[in-house]
């Protein structure tokens, strides 16, 4: 986490550092003891902080592309530059917003034993770009690219020993056909996401909207 958080410090691309401290304290709490927090103790990592390092790391490989980003933010609902507005109700929180290609990365991690939990990623992902609640419509026009990322990491889910073939092909056997019954709507998906990043236990692919 300190080396990922150090790179974005240093980088040029990087257009709310300003922002590091407070997202760190969302993503670390200390341990607590009978209901007392334990404050001389090291800091532990819950599931909350794997999820930012994920979106980090993310927002990182962006800026090695040369491109300017803003990672973990909130960003204005009517569009008017990139301004920060903590107090503002609403969604429009961007895992990452890479502002040269003018395009939004959701990021999520897959860290539940269940096939569901798949399901329920990416129909999040979906949701995200399809819910005025979660991205307003203005912003989704300023920044028209919109891709997902599904890191999987639990050993125990179904999915997370498969490579690109194979997950594409459960996707299709499992969750396409049964859309009524808490699939994934495949129309949707390839409406929305112009292409979803995927690790695995095997290896990091992409997933084109037109390989679905």
């Amino acid at each position: 986490m300190s080396e990922v958080v150090g790179q974005l410090a240093n980088s040029p691309g990087f257009k709310n550092p300003e922002d590091l401290l407070d997202i760190l304290r969302v993503g670390f709490s200390k341990p607590k003891i009978n209901g007392k927090t334990i404050h001389e103790s090291a800091e532990v990592i819950p599931k909350s902080a794997k999820d930012l390092l994920n979106e980090l790391e993310t927002g990182l490989k962006e800026l090695n592309k040369g491109d300017e980003v803003i990672i973990s933010r909130k960003i204005r609902r009517d569009g008017s530059g990139s301004g920060y507005e903590k107090l503002e109700k609403g969604g429009n929180e961007i895992d990452v917003l890479n502002i040269t290609k003018r395009k939004i990365i959701e990021s999520k991690r897959v860290s539940g034993k269940n096939k569901d939990a798949v399901r329920d990623r990416i129909n999040a992902i979906i949701e995200k770009f399809t819910e005025e609640d979660k991205i307003s419509d203005i912003n989704k026009e300023l920044y028209p690219n919109h891709f997902g990322q599904l890191k999987i990491d639990e050993p125990a889910n179904p999915y997370f020993n498969l490579n690109k073939e194979q997950f594409i092909e459960k996707i299709r056997k499992e969750l396409f056909p049964n859309v009524e019954k808490s699939g994934v709507d495949k129309l949707k998906l390839k409406e929305t996401i112009q292409e979803l990043e995927v690790t695995t236990g095997k290896e990091t692919f992409k997933i084109n909207k037109n390989e679905w």
